[in-house]
């Protein structure tokens, strides 16, 4: 347990039921955050888009079309989420795997509607799912 003042632990760790929580003694699941979380959020209007460390991004298409690369599956890692957020009222927006590599076992996705958004979550192998 890490404590800082008073009840509950800032961070919890029950090796016997491979349980952690933050600000939480009592973790229902393997991960339990009770407190806000914060993720890194890129804003741009550039194509093409190269995600590194972004997990959430807004993306705000000018006239032109937006290609935005999803990194290397292997590199990316298992359970690794993006999501892509098209803020505009009329996207023309491209999300591309890497070479050899699948979203949905497509090579691309295409966000269209307006201010669509579509989460993407990696295998760590070859492929991104649409979730």
């Amino acid at each position: 347990k890490i404590k800082a003042g008073s009840s509950p632990s800032l961070i919890y760790a029950d090796v016997t039921t491979e349980k952690v929580g933050i600000l939480t003694n009592t973790p229902p699941a393997s991960f339990t955050n009770s407190g806000s979380m914060a993720l890194n959020l890129l804003t741009t209007t550039s194509s093409p888009v190269v995600v590194s460390g972004s997990d959430y991004m807004i993306i705000s298409p000018n006239s032109s079309a937006t290609l935005i690369n999803l990194p290397v599956a292997a590199t990316a890692g298992r359970g690794r989420v993006i999501v892509v957020k098209a803020a505009n009222a009329t996207p023309n927006l491209t999300v591309s795997a890497s070479a050899g590599q699948t979203i949905d076992g497509a090579t691309h996705s295409y966000l269209a509607s307006a201010n669509s958004s579509e989460t993407y979550v990696c295998d760590g192998i070859s492929a991104w799912y649409i979730i």
